[in-house]
């Protein structure tokens, strides 16, 4: 949750920063009305921002069942990374019930959320997934697979 509150106060920062206040939105995506203080490249866009969550009551497996139903959530990130889908994905660094996100590229969030709820590990029981819209800049993209 505090990830969350950091990302949304550093947005606002930068689009007071950026003259971001003279936006309106078309087609789902947020135009500046010519403001010359505001560039091109800082276009918004509402993005499907997925958090992944951890369940408190995991599926009884063996290590090798958790290897092999980890491996197919890595698999299932990169394939939605190669296809243009995902535009950013990671895992926080503590051990709490919040356990990653995943930020797509997609029409809204009920697309994000089908996109990854066939994933292996939420299939299996292991994460649970929630997902709200998140203004971003319009040209995110960090292209090619994610390395493991």
């Amino acid at each position: 949750m505090m990830a969350l509150r950091f990302l949304n106060t550093a947005l606002v920062i930068a689009m007071v920063s950026v003259g971001c206040s003279m936006l309106h939105a078309k087609d789902g995506v947020a135009v500046s009305d010519g403001d010359s203080r505001f560039t091109d490249g800082w276009d918004m866009k509402a993005y499907p921002f997925v958090t992944v969550n951890r369940i408190p009551q995991r599926p009884d497996m063996d290590s090798a069942q958790m290897d092999l139903t980890m491996a197919g959530h890595l698999a299932h990130l990169d394939l939605q990374s190669n296809a243009g889908i995902m535009r950013l994905v990671g895992q926080f660094v503590d051990e709490r019930a919040l356990r990653g996100f995943a930020l797509l590229d997609v029409a809204d969030s009920a697309t994000a959320m089908a996109h990854m709820s066939v994933g292996p590990s939420v299939r299996a029981g292991i994460f649970s997934l929630d997902s709200r819209l998140w203004w971003g800049p319009a040209f995110i993209d960090i292209s090619g697979a994610a390395a493991h």
